[in-house]
């Protein structure tokens, strides 16, 4: 039962962020070059021990979503899917050897510092492949960068923002986790 009420939690939380993103963010445009991506969260904390397959699946579904109301053939499901896949990897970097067993990403488990990194890695790698894979027919360098760097730092900044609003302390040392 305690196990549905978590699926159901995260499904309800992915399509609040689909939401938000699709109907607000998308049609951010900072500079003509920069839109923050805050649905992608949901991929970061995901258990790296938990189905891979299911893992794969759902960003690849959730990029799939943004893809079709946001008219990039593709472009979100495979920058979604990159990230889902890498993911597992980026989190062993940072988190401790005693902690690797069972590993809960977050600020709670990998401390406001290595967490903060970990989001702006991912972020940083989720937009430089949305970017690439926008721009193939014709780069140009200088909008590229400064989209990249103006994506990542907007991204990171909602991500951090979300973390703090839905994880909140209980009870001193132990935390209610809602993501």
């Amino acid at each position: 039962m305690i196990m549905l009420v978590q699926v159901l939690k995260k499904v309800m939380l992915s399509i609040l962020l689909l939401a938000i993103q699709i109907f607000l963010l998308n049609r951010i445009s900072v500079l003509w070059c920069a839109t923050p991506y805050v649905y992608i969260i949901m991929i970061m904390i995901c258990d790296p021990n938990g189905s891979v397959s299911g893992r794969l699946v759902s960003a690849f579904c959730m990029g799939l979503v943004v893809d079709i109301f946001s008219d990039t053939p593709g472009v979100q499901a495979a920058a979604l899917t990159l990230l889902a896949f890498l993911q597992p990897t980026l989190i062993r970097l940072f988190m401790t050897l005693d902690k690797r067993d069972h590993i809960v990403p977050g600020a709670g488990s990998m401390g406001w510092v290595s967490y903060p990194v970990y989001i702006l890695i991912c972020t940083f790698i989720f937009v430089l492949t949305v970017a690439l894979l926008s721009s193939v027919s014709s780069p140009d360098w200088i909008t590229l960068t400064v989209g990249v760097v103006l994506s990542t730092l907007m991204s990171v900044a909602l991500i951090l923002c979300i973390e703090l609003v839905f994880r909140r302390n209980i009870r001193g040392n132990k935390r209610r986790r809602f993501l």
